[in-house]
């Protein structure tokens, strides 16, 4: 117990270093958004803006309703961040002109660095076959949260439903859609940063040779508190590697910077392999990082890493079978931490019969004149303690606030050391206040 409490600081620690801080709460004097977002044709015009060099860099972008694209319609959309230099070196791909790693894809300039706010809202309908497949292509030091990939097309694809490549922060992002392609995973095919409190049930089923999983294909960065629960389908003998999270995760050489931390993550989809490939019920090829406190299922693998490296720390790690983490124990054992170093908490979801992440509630403001007021938290579950500091501007003092759900339910607060708190409800609130002059 001590030395997971440890390694979950060191994680958090690092999140909390890096993590943009539109993640991290909301200011009421900063609630619009810099880009709202409420169909399908806003969404391209958006991602046109950034493929042609717009990265947003500190904007806010949010949607306000789902987004519904039309599935007849084939090739509907291109991912956020897909510039001409990643289209150019996509073709050099299919030739084998150059290598797989990452970097060779991708200009600074060419990505999205701004933050990406889904609401809470799926995005269904999206078409892909041919070339790049998901929401974002490159993510460069921004962030993507709040959304859910539903009922999807992708095919012959590069890329994960939520990014192609990740050197930003992904965090409470969902995929529902099959993958099928050459170099596929369920949320992002490489993260070289942030991912958590993300889920893929999506069915992956690769068609090239090359490194796939659950959650991310290749880790070279942070994955904490996600699950799989998707099935991976192999289909050729190779020998790269696929696992529930990850299919690679740090790199196997002494002096490499390749390093992937992984925590607080579970598995329950099957992988199905054949001889000769290295899959896994974590990890395929577990070469250099820490891997700490991750789970699967007996029945989804023989055994949780394949592959393992010199240069890799495993610790706590377990196998268990589909009715143990079917338990009010198994969600027990998911949660330690949870409060305390804010990531989502898990519930056990009796029609899957397997821990799911709690749904988050929007935490939104209003009608603020002559002060401001922020939040810890601008996303909370039902149950977890919020926390609002009131700043009233110069001269000026709080008369009233009041904590109201949207069907107009008072929420009960108390003020503490000079902060107001108040619990969680299952809904969104809205928080109104005024201010008078001292």
């Amino acid at each position: 117990m001590k030395k997971r409490q440890i390694i979950f600081v060191m994680l958090l620690c690092c999140m909390m270093f890096i993590t943009p801080m539109e993640v991290l709460g909301q200011d009421s004097s900063k609630e619009k958004p810099d880009v709202t977002i409420s169909s399908a044709e806003e969404l391209r015009a958006f991602a046109t803006k950034v493929n042609n060099g717009n990265t947003y860099d500190g904007k806010l972008i949010k949607l306000t309703k789902d987004i519904h694209f039309n599935p007849e319609e084939e090739d509907n959309f291109t991912p956020i961040g897909i510039g001409k230099y990643a289209k150019k070196q996509y073709q050099k791909y299919l030739k084998m002109d150059f290598g797989t790693w990452y970097d060779e894809w991708i200009k600074e300039n060419e990505g999205f660095s701004g933050t990406f706010d889904g609401g809470g809202h799926i995005i269904s309908g999206l078409n892909q076959s041919d070339m790049f497949g998901g929401l974002f292509g490159y993510v460069a030091l921004g962030s993507v949260e709040n959304v859910t990939i539903k009922n999807a097309t992708f095919q012959n694809i590069v890329g994960g439903s939520i990014a192609f490549i990740n050197e930003g922060f992904i965090r409470n992002c969902h995929n529902r859609s099959k993958l099928i392609g050459d170099w596929v995973s369920g949320i992002a095919l490489w993260n070289d940063m942030i991912i958590t409190d993300c889920s893929n049930i999506g069915v992956i089923s690769p068609t090239g040779n090359t490194h796939r999983g659950g959650i991310v294909a290749v880790n070279d960065g942070m994955i904490v508190n996600c699950y799989n629960a998707g099935n991976i389908i192999i289909s050729d003998n190779d020998n790269y590697g696929y696992g529930g999270i990850a299919g690679y995760n740090g790199d196997d050489e002494e002096d490499s910077e390749s390093f992937g931390w992984m925590m607080n993550c579970y598995n329950i989809g099957r992988i199905l392999g054949r001889d000769g490939n290295n899959y896994a019920g974590i990890v395929g090829c577990a070469y250099n990082g820490i891997i700490q406190s991750c789970y699967y299922a007996k029945e989804s693998a023989v055994s949780a890493f394949e592959l393992v490296g010199d240069h890799i720390n495993l610790m706590g790690n377990q196998r268990l079978t589909k009715r143990e983490m079917a338990t009010k124990s198994f969600v027990t054992l998911l949660n330690e931490g949870a409060e305390e170093f804010e990531i989502i908490k898990w519930e056990l979801n009796h029609k899957t019969n397997y821990p799911t992440l709690m749904k988050l509630r929007e935490v939104t403001f209003k009608n603020m004149k002559n002060g401001v007021i922020h939040t810890d938290n601008s996303y909370a579950y039902q149950g977890q303690k919020v926390t609002l500091i009131v700043v009233p501007k110069k001269n000026y003092k709080l008369k009233t606030m009041s904590i109201k759900t949207t069907s107009g339910k008072t929420i009960q607060y108390k003020k503490v050391k000079g902060e107001y708190r108040f619990t969680m409800p299952k809904s969104k609130v809205v928080v109104t206040a005024s201010f008078k002059k001292k």
